[in-house]
């Protein structure tokens, strides 16, 4: 006699189809998992009201049935293909290890990372990423690029990504020069091709600045401006040997301004960046600057009104002007005091122009009458 065929218990096959989806990120693929899936079933089916064994078109009937039923947890996504939502069982499946373990690599990832980082099928990445950006969860960012999309760490995970994007910086600074990084470098550098959407996305996180053609690494921006510093030196040297060594610092920024502008579009894709960029042009001028303060010796004197001076010219230019001034009064006959040979060398100093600025000249005037005033208190012992 013909044994009738027992019903498949639908409760040992969804503990062992979840258990299957706990290993693959919510996923049960049932022809990639078969054996498994029967094994696991047919190692708790027992007595003799439900089968003790299953096969691949039982598991697919049923795990149909149960997609339609509330009470399991099963997704029909495709045929053959059913989802456990990990996020609504509050169990991840380790879905947001991976991710991190992605994003500490990469800063953006496309849809194939995905798949492969998460060994899917590739007719559920589209379905598994929209799991992933779904607003509630803000796993995932996407950065809309055209035909091809990339994706980017969501502000639910963004915490738990410690030290996100120092990898990143190394990346750019190590792959650019003189704090600048070509196209093709940077495209190296991020793993992904860098499409304006993707660049918009590394300009808004503060990575870079397209400067039309190369990009200037932010994390790098003293180091570019050393760059600029030795391009345009010579000229500004030049500049300040024409206006006497000392010139006011706004004319000195002015200055600054104009040649950077002739060596680098840098200062005009500042300007025309969106709002919110939190690197503005006197930035710029202030980090050439401090180079030419480190390297050339040009500085800003602000204790009265700011004088900007090349300061072993100046500091030489004034000591040889009062060595003129006090060497004549000095060798004079007579009695004299010290106060009294300043006060008649006072009205040489007030006609001194020395610079091609009145702000400047009344500076360098004063730097020579502290000097005059040295000399001779030397000279008369004082």
């Amino acid at each position: 006699m013909t044994m009738p065929l027992r019903p498949v218990d639908k409760d040992v096959l969804s503990d062992a189809c979840r258990s299957i989806a706990k290993a693959n990120y919510g996923f049960v693929y049932v022809d990639r998992e078969k054996e498994a899936i029967k094994d696991s079933y047919e190692s708790e089916a027992s007595g003799l009201v439900h089968s003790g064994s299953v096969s691949n078109t039982d598991i697919k009937t049923e795990l149909r049935e149960m997609a339609s039923a509330e009470d399991y947890p099963f997704e029909r996504i495709r045929p053959g293909v059913f989802y456990v939502d990990p996020f609504n069982k509050g169990l991840e499946m380790g879905v947001a290890d991976e991710l991190q373990r992605l994003f500490d690599r990469n800063l953006v990832a496309t849809a194939e990372d995905f798949r492969r980082r998460f060994d899917l099928a590739l007719d559920d990445v589209s379905f598994f990423v929209n799991e992933l950006q779904n607003k509630e969860r803000g796993l995932v960012l996407r950065i809309a690029a055209g035909a091809r999309d990339y994706y980017t760490i969501g502000s639910q995970l963004k915490e738990r990504v410690d030290g996100r994007g120092e990898d990143l910086n190394d990346k750019l600074a190590s792959e650019g020069m003189n704090g600048r990084i070509t196209h093709d470098d940077l495209e190296d550098a991020i793993s992904v091709a860098a499409v304006s959407d993707v660049i918009d996305y590394l300009e808004s996180e503060g990575y870079i600045l397209d400067l039309d053609g190369e990009y200037l690494v932010r994390e790098d921006v003293d180091e570019f401006a050393r760059w600029v510093w030795e391009g345009i030196e010579d000229e500004v040297i030049t500049a300040f040997d024409d206006a006497g060594y000392a010139m006011p610092e706004q004319e000195y920024r002015s200055l600054l301004v104009d040649r950077i502008e002739s060596y680098s579009n840098v200062l005009a894709a500042v300007r025309s960046s969106r709002p919110g960029l939190d690197l503005k042009q006197d930035d710029i001028v202030d980090h050439v600057a401090n180079w030419f303060e480190s390297g050339t010796g040009i500085e800003v004197d602000d204790s009265q009104v700011p004088i900007a001076t090349h300061t072993d010219k100046v500091d030489s230019a004034v000591t040889s002007r009062a060595e003129s001034l006090v060497r004549p009064v000095v060798n004079k006959e007579g009695a004299h005091t010290a106060k009294s040979l300043k006060k008649e060398v006072e009205p040489e100093i007030e006609q001194l122009r020395m610079t091609s600025t009145e702000p400047a000249n009344e500076y360098l005037r004063e730097q020579v009458r502290q000097t005059v005033s040295d000399l001779i208190d030397e000279e008369m012992n004082v």
